[in-house]
Formats: C-alpha cells, sequence, structure tokens
C-alpha cells in the first residue's frame, strides 16, 4: 500500500496571481509558517486522516478498502502543490517569478500540477525545480 501524501494546494489562477501579495513566494512563505506550527498541522493530520478512512468505509477509494483503518497521514507526509491556470504562455511573469524559488530553500515537497496543453486534466506532478526548467524551455 502506498503512504498516503497530504497534498496543500494552492491554484493560481491567471499571470496576475503569480507575483506581490498573492504571489507563489508568499504562499509558499505561509504554507511553510503554518507547517511548522506543529498544533495546526497535527489538527490538519488528525481531520484528513478521519475523512480519509471515512472514504474508504463508504467504498470511495476502493483500493484501501481492506485496510481502511491502518491511514494516518504524518505531518512528514505534507506537500505542497500548485496549480497554474489561465497561464498566458507568452508571458514571461510566470518564469522570472520561479526563478527566486528553489526546492531546496522548503523542507516539504514543492510540486507543481502539469497537464496536456489542450485542458485542465492532471496527468502527472512534477517538483518545482523541474517545472521551471520546462518554462525556462519555452
Amino acid at each position: 500500500m502506498n503512504k498516503p501524501v497530504l497534498s496543500l494546494i494552492e491554484l493560481k489562477f491567471g499571470d496576475g496571481a503569480l507575483k506581490n501579495d498573492a504571489g507563489i513566494k508568499k504562499h509558499l512563505d505561509d504554507f511553510e509558517v503554518f507547517i511548522k506550527d506543529q498544533g495546526k498541522i497535527d489538527a490538519l493530520c488528525k481531520d484528513m486522516s478521519v475523512v480519509f478512512r471515512q472514504k474508504c468505509e463508504l467504498g470511495l477509494i476502493s483500493c484501501l478498502k481492506n485496510s481502511q483503518f491502518d491511514i494516518c497521514i504524518s505531518p512528514n507526509d505534507i506537500e505542497v502543490m500548485f496549480i497554474f491556470a489561465n497561464h498566458d504562455p507568452e508571458s514571461k511573469i510566470l518564469a522570472n517569478e520561479l526563478k527566486n524559488i528553489s526546492q531546496i530553500s522548503y523542507d516539504f515537497p514543492v510540486r507543481v500540477a502539469v497537464s496536456s496543453m489542450m485542458g485542465y486534466g492532471i496527468y502527472q506532478t512534477v517538483d518545482i525545480d523541474e517545472f521551471k526548467e520546462f518554462i525556462e524551455r519555452d
């Protein structure tokens, strides 16, 4: 069985949402403060473990139906994920904002949800540094 990971997801809609007070770096810093607050993160993990178990009990996660009571989301298994929606590929804002961000600056995985250029279907996630390389190629 794969160990569940709690993903804290930030949706950035449009290039105007990528910098300043609502920007990528600001949100990463806010996530870092939240994740380091042991009381808050323990409470969130406990709540999400209960929700996850309930979904298993209801048969909504059928692959875990037989081990539903073994699920415990740990504060050590948290990632932050960004979804960039309605990004203008001609704009350099995203690439410029990503220049100041690196995975080594954070104690938690920073991932980006990527999809085909034809829609919002998420096919995979990549770490932030791999995503930066992809953006810089365009």
